[in-house]
């Protein structure tokens, strides 16, 4: 074993030595128009792809697309029942 090697039991372990950079407003400003508009629309309450077309008036199509892209970035999360959350 290395000398600076360390013992994990659980995920705790590890997450106390991970160091995460949380978004910041510029981040946002690097995403692209589309993909913005409905970033925008999603919040850290689930909202169904019905109401995130509607709010960003864009078609199902469309939001596939970009909620597939949002997600693939880890700007957020799909839930059951086509839901969504920034995350």
């Amino acid at each position: 074993m290395k000398a600076d090697a360390k013992i994990v039991t659980n995920i705790d372990d590890i997450l106390q030595d991970i160091t995460l950079k949380p978004a910041t407003k510029k981040d946002e400003f690097e995403m692209k128009d589309e993909y913005k508009n409905v970033y925008d629309v999603i919040t850290n309450s689930p909202i169904h792809i019905n109401q995130i077309c509607k709010k960003a008036n864009i078609s199902i199509a469309e939001a596939n697309q970009t909620l597939t892209m949002l997600e693939i970035e880890g700007l957020i999360k799909s839930l059951p029942n086509n839901e969504y959350i920034k995350g």
